[in-house]
């Protein structure tokens, strides 16, 4: 017998709220997909977006290459001597992290108002 699992309610104005949050400047993930275009398509990709994550989360599925990350070592010193002289930054997908807050939001009570 398969478990029933509860879906959260999740709506396009959830999905285009994040996908507004998103930095511009900040680098694309291993999908190529940068927060840019994310930003700018807000009101073509909400519907879109909104049928992955409630799909993703039926299916108990997420693409392979959302849960990719590529590391990006940064000069930490202007002349490096070791390996400690770099931070290791991971590059991971702006879709994921937006449909990650998505699921937060709609996890979290929401705060009482005063």
């Amino acid at each position: 017998m398969k478990e029933s699992v509860i879906i959260p309610m999740i709506t396009r104005a959830q999905v285009c709220r994040e996908l507004r949050r998103l930095r511009p400047s900040k680098a694309a993930g291993p999908d190529e997909v940068s927060p840019r275009l994310l930003k700018v398509c807000v009101l073509e990709l909400g519907d879109l977006l909104q049928r992955i994550v409630i799909l993703s989360l039926e299916q108990g599925r997420v693409l392979r290459l959302w849960k990719t990350s590529c590391i990006i070592p940064v000069l930490k010193k202007p002349r490096p001597g070791e390996l400690n002289d770099y931070k290791p930054i991971a590059l991971t997908s702006h879709i994921i992290k937006t449909m990650e807050w998505v699921l937060l939001h709609c996890m979290m009570p929401s705060p009482p108002f005063p």
